[in-house]
């Protein structure tokens, strides 16, 4: 028996000394990295068989996660949903259709929340194939003229962003927050014609989708080659009023880029009502209501992709309308799709996993804000939960594989899952790997308060590279 507890005894204080071998290794590389100076690092890596921390530093410090933040909600989500859910966007009418195709009534579009609708990458011609489908239904029940409104129903109009959110965001794609009707992703693309030499004005050329009531102050000046798009949009969620800053480079005779779409609800309206008119419907009017008609008859049901599928391609491109989406799905207790979350409906969702969250603060549902702190240890418990929950195939398959998928594909590590997060002096990675003995481990690596310099996020890969490899383990 002493012979037993004596190899025991062995095995525990490798086992100790080991880790804190490893840790003392990683608390080197990081403090000893002139690009890490100044930086706020956290590491935490978690065997996902024995359940035990291996690596540690400053682990149980918050943070604040960026994008990594969409792990929680779009893993929650597949736990509490399932894969195979879908947002359902109904159409339906009030009152009669007559003998002679007039509709008797109002044509009624009930908002799901749905972030997919209208969206190039769930379908081919982008929000022309939405109207198209309401068109051809329209003409399948013999429907040619409506005699009331084209009304959208949802909940009231309010905020669709997070506070915090910054003014440097709002305007442009990735900042569009999440609506009752959402479409094309809430974005718009602008159009610029160049200038002949650096400091010229640039003039805008075209809109798409062409925005009713928007007017657009331009102040970009055109750059020297190679230096990127270093423009910004400014605007609020309900104005049609955008200003137009910065510079953007020489390197063709036009340039693109993307800025978030004013009411995107009214905005839709008002061009299925273009789109409608240009086909020979006659309609009365178009409004948003926060109304629910009870006499309604169904036409159709527009079906998102599955939650599995918009998960993954959350995660892949980062988008954070599908991830402030899945948030208001999972979170809201009520059935208003346009109401913003409360972080107290996030941390009463949150609670459900058995987590000590008292130390964490969630605002939002996508990462975008910087009032967000969790810490590496967190987020691996979390991860932890999800594999026990839901098998680890399925939390792999939602996570970007590095070097194969989305922004992932060019972190050329195998057997790596990554979620990646960056805002400004924020760059953050989390996920699961396998090293070389098969095993599986949850890592987060967090850092804040950077410079951004291009060697930091260089050396927070080379040190994912080298804990993959077993240097650490």
């Amino acid at each position: 028996m002493i012979k037993y507890l004596y190899i025991i005894f062995i095995v525990l204080s490798a086992n100790i000394f080991g880790q804190e071998s490893n840790n003392h290794k990683l608390k080197s590389y990081i403090e000893n990295n002139s690009s890490l100076a100044g930086s706020f690092i956290g590491v935490s890596v978690l065997d996902l068989t024995n359940k035990k921390t291996v690596l540690n530093y400053n682990a149980d410090k918050n943070f604040i996660p960026a994008s990594v933040l969409k792990l929680f909600y779009t893993l929650a989500a597949i736990d509490t949903k399932g894969k195979d859910f879908k947002f359902k966007t109904e159409v339906s009418y009030t009152g009669n259709i007559l003998f002679d195709g007039t509709l008797e009534g109002d044509l009624i579009i009930s908002a799901s929340g749905d972030p997919t609708l209208g969206s190039s990458r769930f379908y081919k011609k982008g929000v022309e194939s939405i109207f198209k489908r309401i068109t051809k239904s329209l003409t399948e029940n013999k429907i040619t003229c409506i005699e009331g409104d084209i009304i959208i129903e949802s909940a009231k109009n309010s905020y669709p962003i997070h506070g915090s959110w910054t003014t440097e965001d709002i305007g442009n794609y990735y900042a569009g927050g999440t609506w009752g009707i959402n479409f094309n992703e809430n974005q718009y693309k602008i159009k610029f014609k160049l200038g002949k030499t650096i400091g010229d004005k640039t003039k805008i050329i075209s809109v798409f989708p062409e925005i009713p009531y928007l007017k657009i102050k331009n102040q970009v000046t055109t750059a020297k080659k190679g230096t990127g798009d270093n423009s910004y949009i400014y605007g609020l969620p309900f104005s049609f009023y955008r200003e137009v800053k910065g510079t953007l480079p020489i390197d063709n005779d036009t340039y693109t880029i993307k800025g978030s779409m004013p009411n995107p609800p009214l905005v839709f309206l008002r061009l299925l009502a273009n789109y409608l008119d240009n086909t020979d419907f006659y309609f009365n009017s178009f409004k948003y209501t926060e109304f629910n008609h009870k006499s309604k008859k169904h036409l159709f049901d527009i079906e998102s992709p599955t939650l599995g599928e918009i998960a993954k391609t959350c995660n892949n491109w980062s988008i954070n309308l599908y991830s402030e989406s899945i948030a208001k799905l999972l979170c809201l207790k009520t059935n208003h799709p346009n109401d913003y979350l409360y972080e107290k409906e996030i941390q009463y969702f949150l609670k459900k996993y058995n987590i000590d969250f008292t130390s964490t603060q969630i605002v939002d549902g996508c990462g975008l804000s910087s009032e967000n702190h969790v810490s590496p240890k967190t987020i691996n418990l979390f991860i932890e939960i999800m594999v026990d929950k839901l098998g680890l195939s399925i939390v792999l398959d939602v996570l970007p594989k590095a070097g194969v998928e989305g922004y992932a594909k060019k972190i050329n590590i195998q057997n790596l899952w990554i979620k990646s997060g960056s805002i400004q002096g924020v760059l953050n990675y989390s996920g699961i790997f396998k090293n070389i003995n098969g095993k599986y481990y949850a890592f987060s690596i967090m850092s804040n308060n950077n410079n951004m310099n291009k060697d930091i996020k260089k050396n927070i890969l080379k040190l994912i590279k080298s804990i993959t490899s077993n240097s650490y383990l």
